[in-house]
């Protein structure tokens, strides 16, 4: 038996409003409604405590534990030149096939919106006192696996394999803490590659956003709402969204948000009262490229739990490169708890 549908004035299907016809647009919109979020993080990416891992150079390993600090690279600058910017396909592509089931007012409401810039003042999260102020988005890039092969081949060089991974606790770089200290925002999520799932979190957040749009009488508050919180939305999802064909990374991202009126003037303040800038410049491919320094929970504590384990890539000469960082760790001025180091099993001849 198919469901029985309501037609207005003119013959309109009235199935579109998702709710009673008689209801529609009746409730008065109320403080709680403005203030509060409609689209969560949820909805867009899913994020767990959990170990995560970070394939870098030994000057990274090197870099990572002696100053208990890691890099977020500026998004504009990653190897990826769809970043942020590929959600506008997608968005086509759900438009294209989607527009027919909302209402004309609603639908020209956000319809036109794209990512275009790789800043924006649409950051969903960051204090009030930073709420209309423009971001830069910097990406530290992790994966979920310990031993990818397609991971390793970044770090091939003529013939060999010079990469190593070291393993990441979730909550030691997004932390509340992190925040407060240094003013910059830290989110986590995990990467959505597969075009239907990009497709099926678009519609989350036009569905939520709908929804309220079909309850609330009708008022410039009410749209005011919706576009601010479909761009929200929409420029969040863009930094978790990547190309299908890196899905073999299966990446776990941490994306730092900076309002660009502070950027030269963040820091971070060591347990000697030494204040370190986290904005800063490295030379990547002959390109000047933008990154910043986070510091690793408990950067300043005796004994640390930044990692438990570093993997060494495929190699021939696993007993060497372990004794290096075995002497290079007892070398630090802090301990490491319970530092496993393993060998990649992906088998190599040279």
């Amino acid at each position: 038996m198919q469901d029985k549908e309501y037609y207005g004035e003119g013959g309109e299907n009235m199935d579109k409003y998702r709710i009673n016809i008689d209801e529609l647009h009746k409730k008065r919109l109320g403080k709680n409604t403005l203030e509060n979020r409609i689209v969560h993080p949820s909805k867009i990416t899913e994020a767990y405590a959990t170990d995560v891992y970070h394939y870098t150079s030994p000057e990274g390993v090197i870099g990572i534990l002696k100053n208990r600090e890691i890099f977020f690279t500026d998004s504009e600058y990653l190897n990826d030149y769809e970043e942020r910017l590929g959600i506008n396909s997608e968005l086509e592509k759900f438009w294209k096939e989607h527009c027919s089931e909302y209402d004309n007012d609603f639908y020209n409401l956000i319809r036109g919106f794209r990512i275009n810039e790789y800043e924006d003042n649409d950051y969903m999260y960051i204090d009030d006192e930073f709420a209309n102020e423009s971001c830069r988005y910097f990406i530290l890039s992790a994966s979920v696996n310990s031993d990818s092969l397609s991971m390793w081949k970044y770090y091939s060089k003529n013939g060999s394999y010079d990469g190593y991974n070291i393993n990441l606790f979730i909550p030691a770089l997004d932390d509340e803490w992190i925040d407060r200290e240094t003013k910059v925002a830290v989110e986590t999520g995990l990467v959505v590659y597969n075009t239907n799932e990009k497709q099926e979190k678009i519609h989350n957040i036009v569905e939520l956003l709908y929804d309220v749009w079909c309850t609330y009488k009708k008022s410039d508050a009410l749209n005011n709402k919706i576009i601010k919180e479909y761009r929200q939305g929409i420029s969040y999802a863009s930094v978790f969204f990547k190309n299908e064909c890196f899905s073999t990374e299966k990446e776990m991202r941490f994306v730092a948000i900076v309002p660009k009126s502070i950027l030269k003037d963040i820091y971070y303040e060591r347990v000697d009262g030494t204040r370190v800038k986290m904005y800063d410049f490295r030379s990547v491919n002959g390109v000047i490229t933008p990154y910043i320094k986070m510091p690793l929970f408990g950067w300043n504590i005796e004994e640390n739990w930044i990692t438990s384990q570093i993997v060494v890539g495929p190699c021939v000469n696993y007993e060497l490169r372990e004794k290096g960082i075995r002497q290079f760790i007892e070398s630090l001025d802090y301990r490491l708890n319970k530092l496993k180091i393993v060998k990649s099993k992906v088998p190599v001849r040279y």
